[in-house]
Formats: C-alpha cells, sequence, structure tokens
C-alpha cells in the first residue's frame, strides 16, 4: 500500500534482487496514482513478455494459447479484491492482480496467460517507488519458499533455471513473431505489386520469389498467419493441449514452459533434455529470422525503385 499526498505522474514500482539487478517493473495505472491509500501488488513473478498490440486483427501467433494445468474455476478476479489462495504451493498467486501485466489470480493455472514469468527465487528483494527516475520511497522485503512444498534447494534450482531458460527463449521467439508478423502483410502486398511489374528483370523476381519461399519456411516456427486468409499459427501456449503446429517451435517452447512452472518439483530428465533440444532449436529460428531481417533489408534497397518498400523490423536481441 502507499499513501499519496497528490497525484503523482509516470508512478512505477521497480524491484530489484539483492545484487541490485531489476527484476520488475510495473506502471502504476492512472487509477492508483491519485491522492490517498492506494494499493498496489506483485505477484512474484519477474518481467512477463509484452504483447504486441500491432498484431491485432491480425492471424494468432504462436506462444500464446492457454494456461497451464487448470487454474481454479469461477468468476474472473476483481481487480483490487484479494482473492482465494491455493492449498499449497511453492509461492502465493497474485491476489490482486498485476495491472502491468493482466494476470490475475493464477495460481498453478496462469488464467490463460501463457507469457507470465517464472517466479522470483527466494531471497531478499528492494522494493522502490518511483516518479520520472526518482526514488520516492523504499522498501526490502523477504521472499520465502512454502513449508508446504517439500523439495530440495538444488531441486528448486535447478526448476527455477529451467523455468528461466525457457522463458528468455520465449522471449526472443515473441519479439522475432512479433518482427515477421511486422512483414507478414508487406510480403503479401508487395508479391502483387512485383507480378504487375512490367518492367523489373526476371532476375530480380527470381530472387524475390526465393526470399519469399525463405520467409514462409520461416515464419511457421513462429506461428506468424499462414495463407491468404491469415489464419492463426496455432499458438499452443499453456497446457501443451492439442492443435499446434508442430513446426511451431515457439508454441512448443511455451508449452513447456507452462508445464515446467505448472508443478513444483525437480525437472525429470526427460523433461530436462526435451527442454534444451526445443530452446535450442527456437533459439537457432530466431539467429534464422535475424539473419532474414538483414537480408529483407537488402532486399528492399533492390525493390525501392520500383516504388515497391519494406518496412523491415530490427533484428531481435
Amino acid at each position: 500500500s502507499m499513501h499519496l499526498g497528490k497525484t503523482v505522474s509516470e508512478l512505477r514500482i521497480d524491484i530489484t534482487d539483492a545484487s541490485g539487478k531489476r527484476v520488475r517493473q510495473i506502471a502504476v495505472p492512472t487509477s492508483r496514482n491519485v491522492a490517498g491509500i492506494q494499493f498496489m501488488c506483485w505477484d512474484l513473478r519477474v518481467e512477463p513478455i509484452p504483447a504486441d498490440s500491432s498484431a491485432t486483427g491480425r492471424g494468432g501467433g504462436g506462444g500464446g494459447g492457454g494456461g497451464g494445468r487448470g487454474g481454479r474455476g469461477g468468476p474472473p478476479p476483481v481487480p483490487g479484491v484479494p482473492g482465494p489462495e491455493p492449498a499449497a504451493g511453492y509461492l502465493p498467486s497474485n491476489p490482486c492482480g498485476d495491472p502491468a501485466s493482466g494476470a490475475g489470480n493464477g495460481g498453478f493455472g496462469f488464467g490463460g496467460a501463457a507469457s507470465v514469468g517464472p517466479y522470483v527465487a527466494p531471497g531478499n528483494y528492494n522494493i522502490a517507488l518511483t516518479s520520472g527516475g526518482t526514488t520516492l520511497d523504499r522498501k526490502s522485503m523477504r521472499v520465502v519458499p512454502d513449508p508446504a512444498v517439500q523439495l530440495s534447494d538444488a531441486s528448486r534450482r535447478r526448476h527455477d533455471a529451467l523455468a528461466a531458460d525457457l522463458h528468455e527463449a520465449q522471449r526472443l521467439g515473441t519479439l522475432t513473431a512479433n518482427a515477421l508478423n511486422g512483414l507478414y502483410g508487406q510480403m503479401a502486398t508487395a508479391t502483387a505489386k512485383i507480378k504487375d511489374a512490367g518492367n523489373m528483370s526476371p532476375a530480380l523476381k527470381t530472387r524475390f520469389e526465393e526470399f519469399s519461399k525463405e520467409f514462409d519456411g520461416l515464419r511457421v516456427k513462429f506461428g506468424v498467419p499462414v495463407g491468404a486468409g491469415g489464419r492463426g499459427g496455432g499458438g499452443a501456449g499453456g497446457g501443451g493441449r492439442g492443435g499446434a503446429d508442430p513446426e511451431n517451435v515457439l508454441a512448443r517452447t511455451s508449452a513447456l514452459k507452462s508445464n515446467v512452472m505448472a508443478i513444483w518439483e525437480a525437472p525429470s530428465d526427460a523433461i530436462v533434455r526435451q527442454s534444451a533440444e526445443t530452446r535450442a532449436a527456437l533459439l537457432k529460428a530466431v539467429a534464422e529470422s535475424n539473419a532474414f531481417l538483414v537480408k529483407a533489408a537488402t532486399m528492399s534497397q533492390a525493390l525501392k525503385p520500383f516504388d515497391i518498400t519494406l518496412s523491415v523490423p530490427a533484428t531481435v536481441k
């Protein structure tokens, strides 16, 4: 809770670990930056993967999908009103909902938000209330594991490291999907214009055709819309339920992350191996996409004399 004497602009909560590394930044919405006693909640997770607002209205990208292992039923949580806690679990669910991520009472099912980050590790954390870069107040807190969960420290660390690696790979994959989504419509427009461009050399047309085929082979790995109808790419996020394109390595990574995060136990050797293979495949696809984006910038310059341009996103880091 916080007591504000007046409305404070650009209000946010910065959370850092004991080493000073930022683990979460939560923007305080305008409804809670006004004078009075205000409440904000941190769900004890690291930064979520941001949604791609530019993808609205296009086919679904991969990696979103459903929640992990069935969350609690009932009506959606009311912002600001605490909900019931799980009977047992490594850390409590978010009692108020997180205005920054849109995640509410997720518990172990994550409420369908496959983009949420893993829980932070037990330890000391600093909570700073800031406005425009100026720290207004600072508090410390300690996160402890739930004693009801019988998990050794070594097993917990193994679990946390696996979830963190998959989350980072999913973040890079999601950024890549967003970048390729940005090219999707442009490629269709360019293809139509090139077909009618009588003054374009056959060599350049052939070069673009090969370029387009490379794009088609790459985008399915990220669930970027397939076909003229713009149908979704089969984003199988949370629970690994059916419907995912086996070529969509981003969706597979997202599903694995949700499965790992869905239960607090030492990851099996099979899960560790599967996660390593899927994560490596996704990171390889991200590298291939970055190389393609560089090639797309060159292609855009070649098409410019024919009044055809591609607005190429930056490579993903």
